[in-house]
């Protein structure tokens, strides 16, 4: 597994988060209220190409445009995530039809786009073989600063990068900043049930976690061609029992329902969950949990949510890792897939919400996204996308209704594509939490 060495430590350190937040702020909010990027950006449409063609030019030095390409990356730390939960709809589309290699397929550039989108939202901008920071001073530097084979395309890099970026104090801070259920954010959670394991070693632990299948697929160039290139029919896992596949897609949905625009507190829990169980440090009593400043409403919901040991089936599934064979393989890696878009979206609505960005200025995007995907037609945009929420709780609790009327064994997978048209038609449309997700 390749790693940085000093020297691309050194680069890669000076990029900066906050450079990209300062010049999100600069930005006109009505000519970004019409387009995520200027159409005269240099590089909107040829980046890798222009990029390159800028960095060999004969002029010392490169004729790089600091500006546009401040934008490119800037604008493509949302995007990129916007791409990613569209390549996790797939996925679940992909595991509701059957199609096991697909859906690893699909993940696994779920999971790409995570990573790529993270890296935006710090000031890195991934690209082909030459890639770029933008640093402090509001310039760039070229990224490796020495081309190495080893670590030259998006698929080498994109590891070592959320490798080492997990390692930085600023990973750990920014961690502790978009995981926050009422009333702590994750610190004050860690204190409040005394862990003591540091915010930075459970960052790093979850970041190189759910970035699992980049790593290997950095390691084994043969796990993405054989899902990729190779026919499936030769080394074809066992099928899984249909009820298996929609109860986890049913909980993966739950797990994001929205509370408010860019929250979902369920999620936020369960990792606090997560990280306190991992520590292994003794159930906190009810008493305990006042006397750190608890009310006696939250105390007891928190009381009766620790003392439950379960963790939802993509927390679980998130924590193994088998090979492409394996039946559950394919579930194991939409899972990571959605805990890293759950980071690399929450980052970069920090970005929007710090550069005061609002909700209406964004109508231009996710009315039309919407429109796109199918989630609804022009005469059915909703006010509020978070409105669609009650239609996919409605589709979850129908579809679990059939489950507990069509006990394992007894139905096929036709047989819920069949009876279950709402839930076929709702549940790959993971673009909808992407959207309610990123919108400040």
């Amino acid at each position: 597994m390749e790693q940085f060495n000093r020297d691309e430590k050194r680069v890669f350190s000076k990029a900066s988060r906050k450079t990209i937040e300062d010049y999100l702020a600069s930005l006109s909010k009505r000519t970004f209220s019409r387009k995520w990027l200027h159409q005269n950006n240099r590089y909107r449409k040829y980046c890798t190409k222009r990029y390159e063609q800028d960095l060999g030019s004969a002029i010392v030095p490169p004729s790089v445009d600091i500006r546009d390409l401040t934008h490119y990356i800037a604008s493509s730390a949302p995007t990129h995530s916007i791409d990613g939960w569209s390549f996790l709809g797939r996925a679940v589309d992909s595991a509701l039809r059957g199609d096991t290699y697909s859906a690893i397929h699909f993940a696994y550039y779920a999971e790409l786009r995570a990573a790529m989108s993270l890296m935006a939202s710090e000031g890195v901008g991934v690209f082909s073989s030459k890639h770029a920071t933008i640093n402090r001073n509001r310039n760039w530097s070229k990224f490796p600063p020495r081309y190495r084979r080893e670590i030259g395309g998006t698929h080498k890099i994109i590891w070592p990068m959320l490798q080492y970026w997990s390692t930085l104090q600023r990973s750990s801070d920014l961690i502790n900043e978009i995981i926050n259920p009422n009333p702590f954010h994750l610190s004050g959670w860690l204190d409040t049930l005394n862990v003591r394991s540091p915010i930075r070693a459970i960052a790093k632990h979850w970041m190189t976690s759910w970035g699992l299948d980049i790593s290997v697929v950095e390691d084994d160039h043969n796990s993405r061609n054989y899902v990729s290139y190779r026919p499936s029919e030769f080394r074809k896992p066992k099928s899984l029992d249909i009820h298996e596949i929609v109860e986890f897609v049913e909980e993966l949905w739950v797990l994001f329902e929205p509370t408010g625009l860019g929250k979902f507190a369920l999620m936020e829990k369960y990792l606090v969950k997560k990280a306190w169980q991992e520590s292994g440090v003794n159930n906190p009593t009810q008493n305990e949990l006042q006397r750190k400043g608890l009310n006696l409403v939250q105390s007891m919901e928190w009381f009766a949510f620790l003392n439950n040991p379960g963790l939802t089936l993509p927390f679980t599934y998130a924590e193994n890792n088998t090979s492409i064979e394996d039946p559950y393989c394919h579930l194991q890696v939409i899972s990571r897939a959605a805990l890293l878009l759950f980071v690399s979206t929450m980052a970069s609505r920090k970005l929007l919400t710090d550069a005061a960005f609002r909700l209406e200025m964004f109508s231009f995007w996710w009315s039309q996204h919407g429109r796109e995907r199918g989630l609804w037609n022009d005469g059915g945009i909703p006010v509020n996308p978070i409105d669609i929420w009650s239609d996919i709780e409605t589709i979850l609790n129908d579809s679990k209704n059939w489950r507990r009327l069509h006990p394992r064994g007894s139905v096929s997978s036709f047989d819920w594509r069949n009876q279950q048209p709402n839930a076929l038609n709702w549940l790959g449309g993971f673009e909808l939490v992407g959207i309610w997700g990123l919108l400040p």
